[in-house]
């Protein structure tokens, strides 16, 4: 029994080279559509975190330009104040002012010096400066001793904004010839710039979570001007390589991957521009573990779906290519039984001819034969020897006419004594039938019945003869101390009753003939047997199948309707 199962399990789960064909290209075209998804998410979560840091370098740049305006306004009327201041103490002063008045006039117009030259830039009178100061001082009003300027200003309007710490201005003298020069203390617009400038802004922003650093750095020397870290301001960057490559690039900037203190970034650039001139280079650097991470999300989700969608394409291609096979294998099965029924038809035309022209010679033979029994009896003719040839030759005759009768089983249609029937007596009867014939062949017998039955629709007789012949075929195929099993299952509309021995077996060449008239593998068979239980199965709208594998046994596979109303 349980070799058959496993033959069963192992046919149906054979899968034609084809069917492996389709899944390897399925898994071929998930994987590749899984490989290039990822690589695509990947590339898509860079370029988003590339756009999020080119956004913030730019909403820094703008912002860092309102702050300079800002910046310069400021310093506009810083230094329009301060020339006020010097016209006005131009006209009030005499021509030879003293140092303490110079000293009085800077004290109460919070100046940070106040110095009035001659024409050559000789000091005449100087209020009293700090030493820093004096320190600081740069001749920057030499156009005005030159005559080519009236004014001159000196940290207004620094294109390096980071530079300007001193703020001045110098006028020429009207009520004497000579320069008047005023500074004025810058902590006011330092501290102005501080709380608006751009290193506040960078500032305000480095507490962002996914914020590795940002960095604004003069195009020349690449030294920092602003940066996250304070510490960092007015030390230089090393990896000029990059830097230099981006001051010649777009506002666009250039971007690139490193690794910085155990983390993975993404820097970009971007020049900064001030009333149409470059003068810094913006540098923002975002974390990418949280990309990654989202990154990896996508690649187990890319991953679950490929899975499954291969599983399901595999599934669905296993699926349907059964269904071929099964469809395949129903019509070679017609076509089998197509050639079967022209073979049988043939033969029919063929028998009835025959049988015709043989059995009225076969019925005078037999009646001669009686006759001569009854007439020779009353001679001296030994009766035993008469009797034994006249006995072996009725016998033959029988034989022939059996042979007769069987052909013509084939060629016409049966006579069925169709009726529902319960099959337990059948199966009972076959049991005590075959447990003899296994004795005497020394082979185990056994039969495997469920416990309830559904009613059967047939002649029982008919359907009888054809298990006996299948069985017996069984019995003869298996060697002694071989087996021979039934088993019983019942589908949704027939009864199942397979036959399985552990015999020689068949091949694939005898297995397309087995149920052919008079095709038998025996030496003494007629080979109508099959043939018959073939032809009252599929009479009773039933089917019979064989499996079978040389040396692995066989099974027979009959399947009889059942009736509409089960009663079990």
């Amino acid at each position: 029994m349980f070799s058959g199962i496993f033959q069963q399990i192992r046919h149906y789960f054979r899968t034609p080279r084809y069917v492996l064909a389709l899944i390897f290209l399925v898994v071929i075209v998930v994987g590749t559509v899984a490989v290039f998804g990822n690589s695509l998410e990947k590339r898509n979560l860079q370029e988003t975190l590339r756009r999020n840091a080119l956004a913030l370098a730019k909403t820094l740049a703008i912002s860092s330009q309102n702050a300079l305006v800002a910046n310069r306004l400021l310093e506009d009327l810083v230094a329009q104040r301060l020339l006020d201041n010097a016209r006005l103490i131009d006209f009030l002063l005499p021509e030879d002012p003293s140092t303490s008045t110079l000293t009085q006039i800077a004290a109460l117009n919070r100046l940070a010096c106040l110095e009035v030259l001659d024409i050559k830039g000789n000091k005449i009178a100087t209020s009293q400066c700090t030493p820093e100061m004096r320190g600081t001082m740069r001749r920057f009003y030499d156009p005005i001793l030159r005559g080519k300027a009236q004014e001159a200003f000196d940290g207004f309007g620094e294109e390096k904004f980071w530079l300007g710490d001193n703020y001045a201005v110098a006028v020429r003298r009207i009520q004497a010839p000579g320069v008047i020069v005023i500074t004025a203390a810058a902590s006011y617009i330092l501290n102005f710039r501080k709380e608006i400038g751009i290193q506040r802004l960078i500032e305000d922003l480095k507490d962002h979570p996914y914020l590795a650093y940002i960095a604004l750095q003069d195009i020349e020397h690449y030294t920092y001007i602003a940066h996250t870290d304070p510490r960092l301001i007015g030390t230089k960057e090393g990896e000029e390589w990059f830097l230099q490559g981006d001051v010649v690039a777009t506002e666009e900037g250039q971007m690139r991957l490193l690794h910085a203190d155990d983390r993975r970034i993404l820097e970009v650039t971007r020049p900064f521009f001030f009333k149409g001139r470059k003068i810094g280079l913006f540098r923002v650097a975002l974390d990418r573990s949280h990309i990654e991470r989202i990154w990896r999300q996508s690649l187990a989700s890319i991953a679950a779906y490929s899975f499954i969608l291969l599983l399901i394409s595999s599934i669905g291609v296993a699926a349907i290519s059964r269904i071929q096979e099964k469809r395949w294998e129903r019509v070679q099965q017609l076509e089998r039984e197509l050639e079967q029924n022209k073979k049988l038809a043939a033969l029919g035309n063929l028998a009835a001819g025959v049988a015709h022209e043989i059995k009225n010679p076969l019925n005078a033979i037999s009646m001669g034969i009686q006759r001569l029994q009854k007439q020779f009896l009353l001679t001296n003719t030994p009766k035993t020897e008469f009797l034994q040839l006249s006995a072996t030759i009725r016998k033959e005759i029988q034989r022939l006419n059996e042979i007769v009768e069987n052909t013509m089983q084939l060629a016409r249609p049966l006579p069925l004594q169709k009726e529902t029937f319960h099959p337990l007596p059948l199966f009972q009867d076959l049991g005590v039938l075959m447990e003899e014939e296994a004795k005497a062949r020394d082979i185990t017998w056994r039969m495997l019945l469920p416990p309830s039955y559904p009613l059967l629709i047939g002649d029982p007789k008919q359907i009888k003869q054809t298990l006996l012949n299948v069985l017996l075929n069984a019995f003869q195929a298996t060697k002694p101390g071989g087996e021979v099993t039934l088993y019983v299952e019942e589908t949704e509309e027939f009864l199942g009753l397979h036959i399985v021995d552990t015999g020689i077996g068949m091949t694939p060449i005898i297995i397309e003939k087995i149920f052919d008239p008079y095709f038998t593998t025996r030496e003494r068979g007629m080979g109508l047997g099959l043939s018959i239980a073939h032809h009252i199965i599929e009479s009773h709208g039933g089917k019979i199948t064989v499996e079978s594998q040389p040396g692995q046994g066989t099974i027979f596979h009959i399947f009889l309707p059942v009736a509409k109303e089960k009663n079990k």
